[in-house]
């Protein structure tokens, strides 16, 4: 039991910030999900908390309650059911995310994380396992543990995850300073969420069981996302890249700024997905097109060359413009570009 109220039924979660049960609140009479918190990451959270409890929005999971159970912190929120984006990426692996599902997310994520600044607050720990799936596989914005006051000066306190944390972030931690986190800090981790679903990996992946190391995130260059997902058109690839400049400055200034520019993007002819659907070769994809057959391109390595082959499905006939016999250095830019021919 905590706080005399929440009966464990099971767990469902732990990670560096806490750990997640279902529990079953015998004042509310229902399931709910609980955090207790393992650390609090500078100051003290329990304001934010005041607010959090208000935060009413239909892109947000909502928190029921925050308090502190025999001097532990702890968050209740409404009990998610149906995973997480993360989730998703663990099960489609290198294939990552069909293009205009990450799109819907992530504008959705955005929205929430705009109501969230609204209030006042910064999330700070914006990733794909703190997006969570309702009902309709559309997503709610969740875990606001680490979520913190925006100050006078635009500044919230400094907390995250390595995997999509700001770099100005990891520098304000590694040089000792609480209070490094703003609103273009959370636009850059909707942006690093963004360029994980899209490629399949996060932009900064430290080793496992190694501890947390802001310097090793300060000196990460994240490959340029079309070199790990070449179907990715260029317009898209420049927002993303755009959200994840390493100049808060240079970054979209609000989370709805970044949710508006998805709206301007051009409609392609042909829409590119990811599928690795044969065994052995170093990836698949297809084109689907409303008016024009579907085309499929499989990178096959060879003993020294990687032979690209272009065909029309369901006929598997070979489109000889769009084959191709290149290096592993040139697979990306030669895959853009037959990208291009077929579309």
């Amino acid at each position: 039991m905590i706080a005399g109220r929440y009966q464990v039924q099971a767990l469902l979660g732990q990670g560096s910030q806490g750990v997640t049960y279902r529990v079953f609140d015998l004042h509310q009479r229902e399931l709910v999900a609980l955090k207790l918190l393992k650390v609090i990451a500078f100051g003290d959270p329990w304001h934010e908390a005041a607010i959090l409890t208000r935060l009413r929005d239909e892109r947000i999971l909502p928190v029921r309650n925050a308090d502190f159970a025999s001097g532990t912190p702890y968050v209740v929120t409404e009990l998610a059911q149906h995973g997480t984006v993360y989730d998703k990426l663990a099960t489609a692996g290198p294939a990552a995310l069909e293009p205009h599902t990450a799109i819907r997310w992530i504008r959705q994520a955005s929205q929430a994380t705009a109501r969230t600044h609204d209030a006042r607050l910064l999330h700070t720990d914006i990733k794909p396992e703190n997006l969570f799936l309702d009902e309709h596989q559309d997503v709610r914005l969740g875990d606001y543990g680490m979520a913190s006051l925006i100050d006078s000066a635009g500044l919230g306190h400094c907390s995250g995850t390595a995997t999509t944390m700001a770099p100005e972030v990891a520098r304000a931690i590694l040089n000792g300073n609480s209070r490094g986190t703003s609103v273009r800090s959370d636009v850059y981790s909707l942006g690093a969420t963004l360029y994980w679903m899209l490629t399949g990996r996060p932009p900064f992946q430290p080793m496992a069981g190694t501890p947390f190391d802001p310097a090793a995130i300060l000196a990460n260059r994240p490959p340029r996302l079309r070199d790990l997902a070449p179907h990715v058109t260029q317009a898209l690839a420049e927002k993303v890249e755009k959200a994840m400049s390493t100049d808060p400055a240079a970054r979209y200034a609000s989370a709805g700024e970044f949710a508006a520019v998805f709206g301007n993007l051009p409609t392609l002819a042909r829409e590119w997905i990811r599928t690795d659907e044969h065994a052995g070769h170093l990836g698949c994809w297809r084109g689907t097109s409303r008016s024009s057959a579907t085309i499929l391109v499989c990178a096959d390595r060879g003993p020294r060359r990687v032979q690209i082959t272009a065909v029309k499905l369901p006929s598997a006939r070979r489109i000889q413009n769009a084959s191709f016999n290149v290096t592993m250095s040139q697979l990306a830019v030669t895959l853009r570009k037959i990208f291009r021919i077929v579309s």
